[in-house]
């Protein structure tokens, strides 16, 4: 309970922790860097292959007599997209610590994106139209995740396969963005085929917010198990879509209230030395559905929910 009147305490005063949250946690981690010396310090570089799925839907709005029906739904996928990582970890002797990281694609990914409209008030369940893009790029995935955290741990056990075990309990803050741009379409509208050529679409979308982690990580001379979990009800999200060919053009952009994230983890690392470690992880994270309002055309409700995963490989150096 202690834990989580400090967490109602953090989101009542969200808005001030997304502005100076960053720049006070990397001020006092130089400070107390410089204070205790560079022992501690773990830094770490990553390779990732990130998949994900979205999903945008749109409702009729208030005032018709079919109010509330779904009318389109958009589905976007990336495939296998390649990130970069690099992390910073400082970890006091009294159990308190810092960390901090940041994943970027590299190259340009590849995704799917996926369009379906129910237009017949009297046929509700007849999909109109619809429309294919195998030809989408993902322009930008990025994921910040920093944050402090305080471990408790117990070494030298009397296990055959453990040597000691840290459980630790984290606040931290996570940002995801991503962004992809649909080509050279096909599809059926009323009935008729039809195709598109060159750039059609262009969607968008970020969650950012505070959180609560716990975690446990076993080891022994030669390995690391890591397991965790995140969780928050306050997450952020925006959703936005351009369509680019049609005229005039279009762009619906909706705000979303908080909705719930959760996050977990599992990783194995190799210990080379007592400096170096290489590292194979799983990170699954899911937002869920959330209902907002379009105002740029029509006042309509819009719903998100996304999913991804991370399959990461990671050397890491501690001084």
């Amino acid at each position: 309970m202690y834990y989580l009147s400090i967490f109602i305490k953090i989101y009542n005063i969200r808005s001030l922790v997304e502005k100076y949250y960053i720049k006070h946690l990397c001020c006092a981690i130089v400070i107390h860097a410089d204070e205790v010396g560079i022992s501690g310090l773990t830094l770490e570089a990553s390779i990732s292959s990130f998949n994900s799925t979205s999903h945008g839907t749109i409702y009729m709005q208030k005032g018709y007599p079919s109010e509330g029906r779904k009318i389109s739904e958009i589905t976007l996928k990336t495939q296998n997209v390649k990130l970069l990582g690099v992390d910073a970890r400082y970890d006091f002797s009294n159990g308190l610590g810092f960390y901090a990281g940041y994943k970027k694609n590299i190259t340009t990914g590849d995704g799917v994106m996926d369009e379906l409209y129910w237009s017949y008030n009297t046929n509700p369940d007849f999909i109109s139209h619809w429309s294919h893009y195998e030809n989408t790029d993902v322009d930008n995935v990025s994921i910040l995740d920093l944050g402090i955290k305080y471990g408790f741990n117990a070494s030298n056990l009397d296990m055959e396969a453990i040597s000691s075990i840290n459980t630790w309990i984290s606040l931290g803050y996570r940002q995801e963005n991503l962004e992809l741009k649909a080509n050279d379409g096909y599809g059926v509208y009323l009935g008729f085929s039809t195709s598109f050529s060159g750039l059609v679409a262009t969607y968008k979308q970020e969650y950012k917010g505070p959180y609560l982690g716990i975690g446990t990580d076993f080891k022994n001379e030669s390995y690391i198990l890591n397991l965790g979990f995140k969780y928050s009800p306050f997450m952020s999200s925006e959703y936005s879509n351009r369509y680019h060919q049609r005229t005039p053009l279009l762009t619906q952009t909706t705000n979303f209230d908080e909705t719930d994230m959760i996050n977990f983890n599992i990783g194995l690392g190799y210990i080379i030395n007592k400096n170096q470690t290489i590292s194979l992880s799983y990170e699954y994270t899911k937002y869920d559905y959330i209902l907002g309002t379009s105002e740029d055309l029509t006042v309509e409700p819009t719903a998100l929910d996304s999913k991804n995963s991370i399959i990461n490989v990671a050397y890491s150096y501690s001084f």
